[in-house]
Order: C-alpha cells, then sequence, then structure tokens
C-alpha cells in the first residue's frame, strides 16, 4: 500500500512537472524565431508585436549592412509601417543617413518572408542624390 501511494504521488508530481514546464516554454518562446513566435501560447497582440520586432530588427539589420563603417543609420520616425502579406510581412521605414558631419535622407520598403528567413530579405531603397557614396562597394 505504502509503495502504491509513493507510485502514485510521483506520477502527479511528474505530471505537474511536465505541465509547468509545458505552459513555462508555450508562454515563453524564443522572441528570434518566428515558427516558435507563432506557435506559442502568447496573446495575438503579443504574438504580433513580437512578430513585428522580430521583422523591424530584421530588415535595419539587412539596412545597415550596405554601408560602410562609420555611417550612423537613424529611424526619423515619420514611417513605420508593418503590412502582413501572403508570403511575407513588408516593413517601410523613413531614416537619416549620417557619416562624419554629412545626412542624407532616405526610406526603404523591406519584404521578411514569413519563413523567417534572414537570407531571403529583400529591400528597396530609395536615397538622396549623392548617398550611394557612403554604400559598400
Amino acid at each position: 500500500m505504502k509503495n502504491i501511494q509513493v507510485l502514485l504521488s510521483g506520477l502527479i508530481a511528474t505530471v505537474i512537472g511536465v505541465a509547468v514546464a509545458t505552459t513555462y516554454i508555450m508562454k515563453h518562446p524564443d522572441l528570434e524565431n518566428l515558427d516558435s513566435i507563432k506557435s506559442s501560447w502568447l496573446s495575438k497582440e503579443e504574438k504580433e508585436a513580437s512578430i513585428y520586432r522580430v521583422v523591424r530588427l530584421g530588415c535595419d539589420e539587412r539596412f545597415r549592412q550596405a554601408f560602410i563603417p562609420g555611417v550612423s543609420v537613424v529611424q526619423t520616425g515619420e514611417m513605420n509601417d508593418i503590412e502582413e502579406k501572403l508570403e511575407s510581412y513588408q516593413y517601410l521605414n523613413q531614416v537619416s543617413i549620417i557619416y562624419q558631419s554629412v545626412g542624407f535622407r532616405g526610406s526603404y520598403i523591406c519584404s521578411y518572408p514569413k519563413s523567417g528567413d534572414p537570407k531571403e530579405i529583400t529591400i528597396n531603397v530609395s536615397m538622396d542624390r549623392g548617398a550611394e557614396i557612403l554604400l559598400k562597394k
């Protein structure tokens, strides 16, 4: 009888432990992985905010990689829109591009694939004339 109580207590503790671990994992997804965010138990608003954060960071990183070292890219805050498309998220951003004492304005439209593959990020850029000298060769 004592063995059955110990076995039953162990089984109940295991079930509770698995339930707690599963709940924690599903409510705290890897915030760098779109699939993890989409399959989590976050609320709709939390999922959307997390996905948009990944899209913004991925697009911003890809845009900044195009410039020579020492160039600062600052978001102006005038445009900061994300729109969900069939196969991607489209992010429109307006920026100031600064190098030493020279400044340019620009904007870009970034398509971030829903697959989350950073290699498939595409960016269309519009910059002030003369800013092309700041691009990597």
